[in-house]
């Protein structure tokens, strides 16, 4: 089952069962008198070599792999810049350097060892650049290049008339190519590819048809230090034992690309027809997304156009768009998308599928959820009208009403309104819709038995090519097949899953967390009141200290990998579920599927409050200080939970005292962790009335410091006449927690309140509400921000730079947030209009068109997606610079995901990464 494929490889790796490795007594002494060897990381190379909170990418992949089977440590060196790593490699601070081409200077000291990758040479350009047809079209333009890459270096000698400009990273390269400081960046298809993606590089696109003359296919290798040529020889046996099967499963995680796919290979026959016919013109009917589908830049795409691309590399051909509207066999060789039983178009008698699909069944909310869709009858059913002629339809048409639709959006619609009860349309297209359309709030399962096919209809001229085409297709594998669906739907549907494996599985892995999540909720107590037990034990039994410290520690690392493992095992549940949910199932199997993923958030939300309690409880305190902006904190808070309390029809009250400081140090991860705990519980018990926050400063015996005291009360159902104080224990605030919240949430708050040196009282009475008080003292504050007094070179740089004429719409309904980057900005040459509300987002437009628009995502009445959407659809609107901004990572992996945005910008604002957005789109100059 391929569903289970890197579940198993993964095991396959971290449980050591490798091919035993033929060494030399000779061989494994040396590896015991070398237990570590240093190996490079590149930070910024992704995805073969790059590392965000550790070293990964696909070459730390195949080195773990070594590293296991020889029972080595691989001390990972990290730089970001590759250059520095090359020098180190050569003085001998690095062992290993990877993967790196093969040239003459470095080989007088590294060995090579054989290719570990291939890396595909493409060239980067903005999409509004001249066409280019070869290198020599660069001439006078300025291409970027990284003088320690090999075939840049080559690139300089080779082509003297080109400008070349030095840039420190792939990273670089791409953001100043999209900012228009240079012209053109060569690297790899991967790598470029990987930071399009990653930046919202919309305007960039890869020229891979270009010719590198000598450089073609460039193969990499890893570089080892050639006064070592025992372990050179100990590293490419490890090497060699690698199996092409770990190979492909490693590309296929990291740079899947059509080279993986096993193509149909011509005879002579076909190919001597082939050669004849190069171009292959293509003939687009409508635009269905994500079918075939033609976007805001005008470029065509979707899941056939990715089946296309397979042929053009496997057959070596060329296709072409005719955007002719009269036409005949004579102008066109294939049309697409159609269906199978459409009505024969003069001239292309015969079909080929391209792909298929099941069938979505699609109801409204509102309607019965039923157990059999095969048995319906006097049900108002609507479907595509090509539906009407699938087999496996017939009788559901014969006994009911039946309404046909030209298109998806019709039809779902139609359900939404309830003017049909159930409608059949191809999942594919019903995914896309449901995804684009969030208001139609429809149910829907999928009936894997029936298949809507695409098709492509092919000129009687060359009728030859049919057999050709369908072979091709045949040679494409289910995983690759899948890869396509997966890149434009968000499911796959795979044929024969076994969901009995699947379901017990599932039940498995929870049975199991479950026990050991009762275990330590057990021990909690004594987990919390660790510090204490520990300063008993330091006064009376001094002599064991040390021995008590690392019990202690060897608990914690214990328990540490014990929550590892558990959420390893939790997280690939969520997926099971979603797949589960997207068979047909009946209402009682729904609510065991519902209740499974509940039990699944909640250990989730168990293990990441344990993992936080062992983070802090290592330490006396917690000392990592940051300094809070009060009004920015405040308005996070805000932005938390503003809809929360609407959605309850609770009035949010938030309260600051005049004489708050505006700055102060305090851990913040901590006291957000605190608040969100309590203000989530308050909104939860309570249904109607207020919830309310009060920030209050009271002297402090210590200079520039104060206590800091935040009251959280509600007027929810309260827990009882309960009340708590600073002399109660621990067990006593635990029994009074499990009153009010059956989850850790609650005794996690204490232990985090210790760690800030404070306090906390509750107190609840029943039916009228509940109150937190906490107080943590000596909190040191500003009068000003220190941050301003001390400005990095890179601020200093900044305020060089003036834009020149440019106009900015700031959209955000906390007029703070706004104030905030007009104030970092200040000086900076920028025009700014201010906007409160999404709704006037678009009349502000009309009035004064900006050159860029920061737009808060999160704003009443109207969801920032579907304004950064709309402005996108927009033709007169469309190239303004869209730049999200949200306090939430949430919200941040949203707008990587949907892609209506050009930029994102986290909250709270730092004034440098504001910089560099508007640097990317704005013309500026420096004073």
């Amino acid at each position: 089952m391929k569903i289970f494929r890197y579940f198993l490889f993964s095991i396959f790796i971290s449980t050591n069962i490798f091919a035993n490795l033929e060494l030399t007594e000779k061989e494994k002494a040396w590896l015991q008198d070398h237990p570590v060897i240093r190996v490079s990381n590149e930070t910024n190379w992704p995805p073969y070599d790059f590392k965000e909170t550790k070293p990964e990418g696909y070459a730390i992949d195949l080195l773990r792999i070594i590293e296991s089977r020889l029972g080595v440590e691989f001390k990972f060196i990290s730089s970001s810049s590759w250059g520095r790593l090359v020098e180190m490699a050569e003085k001998r601070q690095i062992d290993v350097i990877h993967p790196l081409a093969f040239t003459e200077d470095r080989a007088e000291y590294l060995n090579f060892t054989t290719p570990i990758l291939e890396l595909i040479p493409v060239l980067a350009v903005r999409k509004d650049f001249k066409p280019l047809h070869k290198i020599e079209d660069l001439a006078g333009y300025k291409l970027g290049i990284i003088p320690s890459f090999s075939y840049h270096r080559e690139l300089m000698e080779d082509y003297p008339e080109i400008n070349f400009v030095q840039v420190v990273s792939p990273a670089h390269a791409l953001t100043h190519l999209s900012a228009g400081r240079i012209d053109a960046y060569a690297d790899s298809l991967g790598s470029v590819n990987y930071f399009i993606e990653k930046f919202f590089l919309t305007n960039i696109e890869i020229k891979s048809e270009l010719e590198f003359d000598k450089f073609g296919v460039l193969d990499m290798r890893v570089g080892i230090r050639n006064d070592w040529p025992e372990f050179y020889e100990i590293f490419q046996k490890a090497l060699d034992s690698i199996t092409e099967d770990e190979k492909v499963e490693l590309r296929r995680k990291w740079i899947f690309s059509y080279k993986d796919i096993k193509y149909y290979n011509p005879n002579q026959t076909e190919k001597a027809k082939l050669s004849n016919h190069r171009i292959i013109r293509l003939k687009q009917l409508g635009n269905i997304p994500p079918i075939a589908q033609v976007n805001r830049l005008g470029n065509r795409e979707g899941i056939l156009y990715e089946y296309f691309k397979i042929l053009e590399g496997s057959l070596n051909l060329m296709t072409t768009i005719i955007e002719k509207k009269e036409y005949t066999n004579d102008d066109v060789d294939l049309i697409f998308p159609v269906a199978k039983t459409d009505s024969i178009i003069p001239g292309f008698g015969q079909r080929i599928k391209l792909t298929e699909t099941p069938i979505s069944i699609c109801f409204n909310k509102k309607y019965n959820i039923f157990s059999n869709f095969t048995d319906l009858s006097n049900e108002k059913i609507g479907m595509l009208r090509e539906f009407k002629d699938i087999p496996e339809l017939a009788t559901i048409i014969h006994k009911n009403e039946i309404t046909y639709y030209d298109n998806i959006q019709e039809g779902l619609v139609a359900v939404f309104k309830s003017n049909i009860n159930i409608f059949y349309g191809p999942s594919y297209e019903v995914t896309y819709h449901l995804n684009k359309n969030k208001s139609l709030q429809l149910k829907t399962i999928i009936d894997p038995e029936i298949k809507f096919g695409y098709y492509v209809a092919v000129s009687d001229n060359i009728d030859w090519i049919i057999p050709i085409i369908e072979k091709t297709l045949l040679s494409v594998d289910d995983y690759s097949h899948q890869q396509i669906t997966k890149k434009w739907t968000s499911f796959t549907y795979e044929q024969g899953i076994n969901w009995n494996i699947i379901v017990t599985f599932i039940l498995s892995v929870i049975f199991a967390s479950g026990i050991i999540i009762l275990f330590f909720t057990f021990k909690w107590k004594k987990l919390l009141d660790i510090s204490k037990t520990q300063e008993k034990i330091h006064s009376r039994l001094s002599e064991n200290e040390v021995e008590y410290k690392n019990r202690i520690k060897d608990t914690q690392l214990f328990v540490a990998k014990i929550m590892h493992e558990l959420k390893n095992q939790l997280n690939p549940l969520a997926g099971f579920v979603e797949l589960l949910d997207l068979t047909p199932l009946n209402e009682k199997q729904k609510n065991y599927l519902k209740q499974i993923d509940l039990s699944r958030s909640s250990l989730l939300d168990l293990l990441q409050k344990i993992d936080y309690y062992i983070k802090i409880s290592s330490k006396e305190n917690i000392l990592e200080k940051d300094l809070i902006e009060t009004k920015n904190f405040i308005s996070i808070i805000e932005n938390n939970f503003t809809s929360k309390a609407h959605t309850k029809n609770i009035e949010l009250i938030i309260k600051v005292s005049e004489d708050f400081p505006d700055f102060f140090h305090i851990n913040y991860e901590a006291l957000m962790l605190v608040i969100n705990e309590l203000l989530k519980n308050a909104v939860e018990f309570t249904s109607s009335g207020f919830v309310e926050i009060d920030f209050n400063k009271y002297k402090s015996p210590k200079h520039q410091a104060f206590d800091l005291e935040l009251i959280i009360s509600d007027s929810g159902i309260g827990f009882g006449d309960i009340t708590t104080d600073t002399k109660d224990t621990t067990e006593d605030f635990f029994a009074h927690a499990e009153k009010v919240s059956s989850g850790l949430g609650l005794p996690l708050v204490y232990a985090v309140i210790k760690k800030l040196n404070g306090s906390v009282k509750f107190k609840s009475t029943d039916g009228k509400g509940s109150q937190f008080k906490i107080r943590c003292y000596d909190i040191k504050y500003e009068i000003n921000n220190p941050q301003d007094l001390i400005k990095t070179k890179e601020e200093l740089e900044m305020e060089k730079i003036i834009f020149e004429n440019s106009k900015i719409l700031i959209a955000d309904d906390i007029k703070y947030n706004i104030t905030v980057i007009k104030r970092l900005l200040n000086n900076s040459g920028l025009d700014f209009t201010e906007v409160y509300n999404g709704r006037k987002v678009f009349e502000q437009l009309k009035i004064n068109r900006p050159d860029l628009i920061f737009l808060d995502m999160r704003m009443p009445n109207v969801d920032g997606f579907e304004i950064a959407e709309k402005i996108k659809e927009t033709p007169e609107f469309s190239d303004i610079p869209v730049i999200a901004t949200s306090s939430s990572p949430e919200i941040h992996k949203k707008v990587i995901s949907l892609r209506v945005c050009d930029g994102y910008l986290q909250k709270p604002y730092k004034k440098a990464d504001i910089y560099r957005e508007l640097m990317r789109f704005l013309p500026y100059t420096k004073t």
